[in-house]
């Protein structure tokens, strides 16, 4: 999954699969789509807190829905839902939302051994800033690989790789 979100979208109105970021420059943006067989305000809300998981930041609903492409009704509705179950804050101030701790102690009992501490997502971020390279974790999910963090090239010459069209990398 390649995703390359602006930063500090303010003001936009429609929710379109394209960005602008600060320097005006058009930023596309991929998200898997969601899976007939998948009940979609489920994957919605699932591809919310993984849109959180790769920006690290807050974000307010129209740059959520523009990166999603989700209409923004219902990213609303979704968002709202979220803050109300106690997974997300919202911030009237800056009118945006921003994932809770409840999001991050979601999966503390798995893999307790490969993920405890967050070793493994430090060691992830640690080959990162050594190398400048986009970094991707996955796990076997059947017959095709699952990426469950992704960290994006640090230097404008690293290459960005889309990890769903090319197969390249090394498996530890």
């Amino acid at each position: 999954m390649e995703a390359l979100y602006g930063e500090g979208v303010a003001g936009l109105e429609d929710c379109s699969g394209t960005d602008q970021s600060k320097s005006g420059d058009a930023v596309e943006v991929s998200w898997p789509s969601i899976p007939p067989s998948v009940v979609k305000s489920a994957g919605r809300v699932l591809q919310i807190l993984e849109f959180f998981d790769d920006v690290k930041r807050e974000a307010n609903v129209v740059e959520i829905c523009r990166a999603l492409g989700y209409p923004q009704s219902s990213t609303s509705v979704l968002l709202r839902s979220l803050v109300q179950l106690g997974y997300l804050a919202y911030t009237p101030k800056g009118r945006s939302y921003v994932p809770t701790s409840r999001v991050r102690v979601l999966g503390n009992w798995i893999d307790g051994n490969l993920f405890g501490e967050g070793k493994l997502i430090r060691l992830v971020n640690e080959l990162n800033e050594r190398t400048g390279h986009a970094i991707f974790l996955g796990v076997r999910n059947g017959l095709t690989i699952q990426y469950i963090h992704v960290v994006q090239a640090r230097c404008e010459s690293a290459r960005n790789i889309d990890p769903l069209s090319e197969g390249i990398g090394v498996q530890f």
